[in-house]
């Protein structure tokens, strides 16, 4: 975690949108894999506004498995699918498959 802080804070001390965006992005996973939800929701939520819209690829997994923590299924769906589009549209073959997977009933 103390790394991740450390990434966040020289991007955001180099004034660069996409690491900082980046930067938080890969916090909210570590958060995320340490139980920490709250602290996921915020960083991806950092992350999202830098992105100007939702997260895509990896980091939009992550970003729809923090929406199914905290309850919000349906968005977690929506986010899925809008992975799925993402990288049917690019040819992005293993987010494809994860993302076909989490949308699938029972998931």
């Amino acid at each position: 975690m103390e790394t991740s802080e450390e990434a966040r804070a020289f991007a955001e001390k180099a004034e660069d949108k996409d690491l900082t965006k980046l930067a938080f992005a890969w916090r909210a996973t570590v958060s995320l894999a340490l139980g920490d939800v709250s602290s996921t929701v915020g960083d991806l939520k950092r992350a999202t506004e830098l992105e100007g819209g939702p997260l895509r690829r990896y980091l939009g997994i992550c970003e729809a498995e923090g929406k199914l923590l905290r309850g919000d299924g349906a968005g977690a769906l929506i986010q899925t699918q809008g992975n799925r589009q993402f990288a049917v549209r690019y040819s992005y073959n293993t987010d494809r498959a994860v993302a076909a997977m989490r949308s699938s009933p029972g998931y």
